[in-house]
């Protein structure tokens, strides 16, 4: 026993629980004192090296053990500080996206208000300015028919000094007729002559036949008479050719010239009359139709403020407007939706305002809620917001621009703002900006590459648990209960 003890002692370095046990059969001497004792076999050092090794062994098992549990347990426990580190960080993004979603929204609110209130004071000033421009050309179109109805009294006036002349054929009949008339006369004065000359020859050779008693011959009498008759008709057509040429065609020649100055200046001053009739006419249909432009341009902006004022006058107006340049600026800066943040907040604060709002400008509540079209929401949603401010200002250019000439006043009005009235009308800017298609195509750039970088994160990993975390703790859970 004794040489058990020292080997004990030398060999093997006790440990805890060997003190323990051999504490235990100290105090346990009952054993030696036992009547049976001779009975039993005595304890021999192999027994006791089996113990000692037993012992050992069990020592070994349970350090083992002990410290396969102390490293399971400082394992469970950097898990629940993973978890708990998880947890606020989660509960702090949380609360950081229910912010940035809350103050979102108010951007969002406060935009459309400023939006809505810089689109209604900006129809009401081109409503004005076009009141005004109907006025001004009212007052003009005034003015005009006053000129015009002095004008056309001079025209009156001018048009009553043209000679119309109706005795051109009486003129041009009468001096033929004295013509003739001037023929027939030289004709007799010719033919009196011949008859007076022939009668003093006949006078005279009568006087010089009976002194000196001369026969006469009858035939060449009547010879002589004969020649006298046939030469009357030549006479009298000499005389009429005379007459016609000297008087005749002169007078004639000055009257056609006359009359072809007087038509010439009569139709001169007739094309004159017509040529400023035309162009007052002209001058009074096109101030006419640009007042009735106006007009109807007036009505239908009036139309839609008022429709605009009933649709959103009530959303806004218990929403106060402080500091709104500060809001807008705020408002112009994009604001990423995360999806987390998406599944817990599926509605806003006030759906109806907000959808409304959408509806107006073409997008629906559901596609800027959808996970799967967050960007793509809120792309379209930037595009309307300056596809509307882009044909706000188109509006106002053309407030100050002639309308179509081919189109009815009513027509053109509402072809220009049926954009803003419905939301699936399609809608090509005809004023383009290339500096604004220029800052579209860069912001689109830079969406598409935010938007491929987010489809590339995996966000699931910050709250889904690890396989080969559990796995691990399953596997030495099972070790030590079958140990």
């Amino acid at each position: 026993m004794a040489d058990g003890a020292s080997h004990y002692r030398h060999s093997v370095v006790p440990g805890g629980a060997d003190i323990v046990f051999l504490g235990h059969i100290k105090n346990n001497s009952g054993i030696l004192t036992n009547k049976d004792t001779d009975a039993t076999r005595p304890l021999l050092d192999d027994d006791l090296r089996r113990a000692i090794d037993t012992l050992g062994a069990s020592t070994a098992a349970i350090q083992n053990q002990k410290s396969i549990l102390a490293s399971q347990y400082e394992s469970l426990n950097r898990c629940d500080q993973l978890d708990e580190d998880l947890g606020l960080g989660q509960d702090r993004d949380i609360a950081r996206l229910h912010k940035k979603h809350k103050s979102g929204r108010q951007n969002i609110a406060a935009a459309s208000s400023d939006l809505a209130h810089a689109l209604e004071s900006e129809m009401r000033s081109i409503s004005e300015q076009a009141t005004v421009e109907a006025k001004r050309i009212l007052f003009s179109l005034t003015a005009r028919l006053k000129e015009d109805d002095n004008l056309i009294a001079d025209l009156e006036m001018f048009a009553s000094r043209i000679e119309i002349t109706e005795q051109d054929e009486t003129n041009v009949k009468q001096a033929l007729e004295r013509s003739a008339a001037l023929a027939r006369y030289v004709a007799d004065e010719i033919q009196c002559r011949l008859d007076r000359l022939y009668l003093e020859s006949l006078q005279v050779g009568s006087g010089e036949t009976q002194a000196e008693t001369v026969p006469v011959e009858d035939g060449a009498l009547v010879a002589l008479e004969k020649e006298l008759e046939s030469l009357y008709p030549e006479i009298d057509i000499l005389a009429e050719v005379s007459s016609r040429q000297k008087f005749a065609e002169p007078m004639i020649g000055e009257l056609r010239n006359y009359h072809d100055k007087l038509r010439n200046a009569s139709h001169k001053k007739l094309n004159y009359v017509v040529d400023v009739v035309t162009e007052m006419t002209l001058s009074t249909e096109d101030l006419i139709r640009r007042l009735q432009d106006r007009e109807s341009f007036c009505g239908t902006l009036e139309a839609i403020a008022a429709a605009h004022r009933s649709e959103i006058g009530d959303s806004f107006s218990g929403q106060s407007n402080p500091r709104r340049g500060t809001l807008r600026r705020v408002s112009a800066q994009p604001i990423p939706i995360s999806t987390s943040a998406q599944k817990r907040n599926t509605a806003p604060h006030d759906p109806h305002s907000l959808a409304t709002l959408l509806r107006r400008v073409g997008l629906s509540l559901e596609s800027l809620l959808h996970t799967d079209r967050v960007n793509e929401g809120w792309k379209a949603l930037q595009e309307k917001r300056q596809q509307l401010t882009e044909s706000l200002h188109d509006h106002g250019v053309a407030a100050d621009s002639p309308l179509m000439a081919d189109l009815l006043p009513t027509d053109r009005a509402i072809r220009l703002l049926s954009t803003c009235l419905h939301s699936d009308s399609q809608f090509e800017i005809s004023l383009s900006n290339l500096d604004h298609q220029k800052k579209l195509s860069d912001l689109e750039d830079n969406l598409n590459r935010m938007q491929r970088g987010l489809e590339g994160l995996d966000l699931t990993v910050l709250h889904r648990r690890d396989r080969g975390q559990d796995m691990f703790v399953e596997r030495w859970g099972s070790g030590a209960l079958d140990d």
